[in-house]
This record gives structure tokens, sequence and C-alpha cells, in this order.
């Protein structure tokens, strides 16, 4: 199977700032062209419920434009990111399709892999491209229905990611992050949570997201401690419309989206707290 995309970017833009002396700094940047993709997967009934696959694949995320910290036509564009994908895993169904199991084995290959870095002499946050990483890990999924109305699921993964290579010099002086961790890729997450549904339309879900330890910067100095939400919903469905109340992170757990230091002193954005909303749909 082979995938083509074709894009063709453009962007314009003027830079003023009063603290570093700069007016009406105008800067352009553009990119075009083709990424063919193939794709080659192999799988193979050993039973009627017993499914082994192997993938191999071409990953292309598309550059872009940073429009919110760019200082130069340089740093308006980041280019695209490539990645070579193996995966190797198994599809079961057990129980006449009461529960199934699904288990992958993946290892990624990254070129000009795309990071956000923040410059502490200037307090700016930009898009750039690093030069080679990889990662590699295992995911797991479980569904059960042990009775009518009811689901059980749950899901685990875990993950090693490594900069293979990735140096230069900012503003901060020279720096070399080869054989840290990727940002924003937490070691393992995971999913638990149970559903039930009445015949008469009523329904009930919560579900526990756990998300591991992670680095929010490429020097790998501010780390997040692993946490887990608490989300859950309850409503009504029928043909016509639908009610909901849910509630996300119900114990108000306290994390950080973002983490950067700028001079040396911490800043960043906390996580979303505590959620509660009533969602009417109607279908017609």
């Amino acid at each position: 199977m082979f995938k083509l995309d074709y894009i063709d970017m453009h962007a314009d833009q003027t830079y003023d700032s009063t603290l570093f002396g700069v007016t009406h700094a105008r800067y352009s940047a553009g990119s075009n062209g083709a990424e063919l993709l193939p794709r080659v997967s192999v799988a193979y009934d050993l039973t009627a419920n017993v499914m082994p696959y192997a993938t191999v694949s071409r990953g292309y995320l598309a550059g872009g434009f940073d429009h919110t910290s760019p200082t130069s036509a340089k740093t308006l564009r980041y280019d695209p990111e490539y990645t070579l994908n193996y995966e190797i895993g198994a599809k079961t169904t057990w129980l006449d399709n009461r529960l199934s199991f699904n288990v992958a084995l993946f290892h990624i290959d990254m070129d000009d892999k795309q990071v956000a870095e923040a410059v502490p002499a200037t307090g700016t946050v930009y898009i750039s491209n690093a030069a080679k990483a990889h990662s590699r890990g295992i995911e797991v999924e479980v569904r059960a229905r042990p009775h009518q109305g009811w689901e059980l699921f749950g899901s685990f993964g875990y993950t090693d990611t490594e900069v293979d290579s990735w140096s230069g010099v900012n503003a901060a002086g020279p720096y070399d992050y080869s054989g840290n961790e990727l940002t924003y890729a937490p070691e393992y997450t995971y999913t638990v949570g149970a559903q039930y549904t009445h015949d008469t339309g009523f329904f009930g879900r919560m579900e526990i997201l756990g998300t591991g330890p992670l680095y929010h910067d490429a020097a790998n100095t501010l780390r997040e401690d692993g946490y887990e939400l608490v989300n859950a919903r309850v409503g009504y469905a029928d043909e016509t419309y639908e009610v909901t109340l849910w509630c996300k992170n119900a114990f108000d757990t306290s994390y950080n989206t973002v983490r950067y230091a700028i001079a040396g002193v911490p800043a960043g954005f906390d996580g979303a707290s505590r959620q509660f909303g009533l969602t009417l749909t109607y279908k017609f």
C-alpha cells in the first residue's frame, strides 16, 4: 500500500519587540513537496480467534510554521519529521467474542524529530528539528463483556525513548542532548474502566487514565511525576436524543501540561482541574 501526500505552504510575519529594540522586522518562509509513504502489512488467521500480524511503514509529520515565538525566517519554519515504523503483534478473541486481548511490540526510528525548545536567555519557545531519535515499547489492550450490558476495558503501554544525536548552540551556549529521553513521552500510560448500559437507555461509565513520568525539556532537568485522572459520566440515550452528566478529573489531581525554565526560574501551565458538565445531543 502507498500513500502520497503533497503540501504547499507559505507564511509571512512581522516582528516587533520593544524589549529587544526591533521594529517591523518582516520575514517569510515557505515549503512544498510530495511525500510517498509505503506500508507493508502481513496478517495470518492462525485460528478463527487468533491473528498475528507484522507491519513496516514509513511515516511523515508535515513541517509548518511557529507563529508564537519566531524572530526570523529560520525560526518561523520547521521541517517535516520522518519515521520508519516496525510493529508485530496479535489480535485475539475468546469466550465467544466476550473477551478480546490484543498485544503489539513496536520500534520507531525518527529523523528530523520535531521538538519544542525554550530559550532561557530570551524566554521564547519555538519548534525546531532535532537530528535522530528512536522509541520502542509494548501496548496491551483488553476488553470483556462478562454480563448483559456490562463492558470492562483496560490498556497499558510502555515506551522507551532516546535521542540518538542532537547537539548545537543556542542563546545559553552549546548543548548536546544525545542519550536523553524525548520530551512529553511518558514512560507508561494505562486506562482501566467499566461501562454499563441498560436496555432502557440509561448508562454509566467510569475510567482511570494513568500517565507515567516524563520530561518537559530536552535537557531532561524538568521531570513530571506520574499521575492519574478519574473521569465519570451517567446519562440516558435513545434514537433521538442523549443527555449526559459528566465529570473530568473527579479528584482534582494537580499536574502540569507544560513546564520550562526562563533564566533558571520555573514556569509552565497547569493541567485542567475538576470539571462538571451537562451535554444534550439531539439527532435528526
